[in-house]
């Protein structure tokens, strides 16, 4: 809940989590929150749906971030028009989380974000080419990856060395877990809602999982799921 005392009077809003004090801002508000974060060292940045919400896609130049050097975490929630200007953001040399689900209209230079850990995003083709492969994010721990469409299998994903925790989520297309069994350090797993998924074979080649939620995936059966917990520690299913 936002604290109260001072930050009530603001126009936008500052919540606080357990492990951070977030700023959540529409586009309107971008100087008079960019002046509260250096003052306060806010280090957490959401970006809302601003005041024209008639509007699909928002025109946004992010230059201002670059005044924000010390942020670690970004979450762009308002949908972005192929005009908009993303160069702000690779500015942020400390940036390790980032929401982003624009590939398609804006990709994204993964190779200008070294700093990065943490990705929550939706598909995109883009996720294929070189600019903004996942491979390229060189310390990326976490992948978050919904509404996946087209890919049969997790090749597409590519080899990411550092990553321990993977979630997949929403898709009518994805077949088989083909793929991740390269991700050697992974640890913890999600697949939710993979409608089409039938063949969970590459899990056998994971050594190092410890925890794994498994939830709507109507063609593994209730045997492959008894084999799961039957061998595993901390195997989850719905």
């Amino acid at each position: 809940m936002t604290k109260p005392g001072m930050e009530d009077r603001l126009s936008f809003k500052v919540v606080e989590y357990p492990n951070k004090k977030q700023l959540q801002l529409k586009p309107e508000e971008f100087d008079e929150g960019v002046k509260f974060a250096l003052e306060n060292g806010i280090k957490s940045l959401m970006v809302c749906r601003g005041s024209e919400k008639t509007q699909k896609y928002m025109t946004i130049d992010f230059s201002w971030l670059r005044k924000l050097p010390e942020l670690h975490s970004l979450e762009i929630m308002t949908p972005l028009s192929k005009k908009s200007n993303i160069d702000g953001i690779y500015g942020l040399k400390r940036l390790k989380n980032l929401h982003y689900s624009h590939y398609d209209n804006v990709p994204l230079d993964h190779t200008k974000l070294k700093s990065l850990e943490h990705l929550y995003t939706l598909y995109s083709k883009n996720h294929k080419y070189s600019k903004s492969s996942f491979e390229s994010l060189e310390n990326l721990k976490s992948l978050k990856l919904w509404r996946i469409k087209e890919e049969e299998n997790c090749t597409f994903i590519g080899t990411i060395k550092k990553i321990i925790r993977l979630e997949l989520t929403w898709s009518k297309s994805l077949k088989t877990l083909e793929g991740i069994e390269k991700y050697k350090l992974l640890k913890y797993l999600s697949l939710i809602n993979l409608s089409q998924l039938e063949n969970i074979s590459a899990l056998d080649e994971l050594k190092e999982l410890k925890g794994m939620w498994m939830e709507n995936c109507k063609k593994i059966s209730e045997a492959e799921k008894y084999g799961l917990k039957r061998f595993r520690k901390n195997i989850y299913t719905k």
